[in-house]
């Protein structure tokens, strides 16, 4: 089954048009966005700034007027389900390399395995989540982890949870 694509033309007519549409707050947000790019294009004397929120707001339009066939949101959600229970079958066999955690400073970093960084495979049942390295990577933004989001909440030593914000998604098994 083929759906039809509703094609956007890149102009603030055809862009406010769409979203007056689909979805009349965020065509109240780019009216709010484009007025005030204009203020600063004639101020600066620059057209980068409306040409800036045209460039963003055009690709949100085109999602907002194609939205996913209900065959193509469960085909989605199964996906999500599925690497949710991958994510979750991983914990469950204490294998946390590439999940990410806050750190003491609030921070978010991935686990490694010791034994990946030191070549101790056959060490790896006594490897346990306190003695694993942290990469050094941080980052804030991204989707959680399995083990705080599915309920798979292994032996681990004082680890606060994060308070606020969410960490970028688990790397995937490797």
């Amino acid at each position: 089954m083929t759906a039809a694509t509703t094609k956007i033309q890149r102009s603030g007519p055809a862009i406010r048009a769409a979203l007056a549409e689909a979805s009349p707050d965020e065509c109240a947000q780019l009216e709010a966005e484009f007025a005030e790019a204009l203020a600063r294009a004639g101020a600066e004397f620059d057209l980068a700034p409306p040409e800036a929120v045209l460039d963003r707001w055009w690709g949100i339009a085109a999602i907002r007027a194609n939205t996913l066939s209900k065959q193509e949101q469960e085909q989605e959600q199964e996906q999500e389900q599925e690497q949710e229970q991958e994510q979750l079958a991983r914990a469950r066999a204490e294998d946390f390399t590439g999940l990410w955690e806050r750190d003491e400073a609030g921070s978010w970093t991935q686990l490694r395995d010791v034994a990946l960084q030191t070549g101790l495979a056959g060490d790896r049942a006594s490897t346990t989540p306190a003695s694993r390295l942290r990469s050094g990577s941080r980052s804030t933004s991204g989707s959680s982890s399995c083990w705080r989001t599915c309920g798979a909440s292994p032996a681990r030593p004082t680890t606060r949870r994060p308070t606020s914000g969410r960490p970028p998604m688990a790397a995937a098994p490797g």
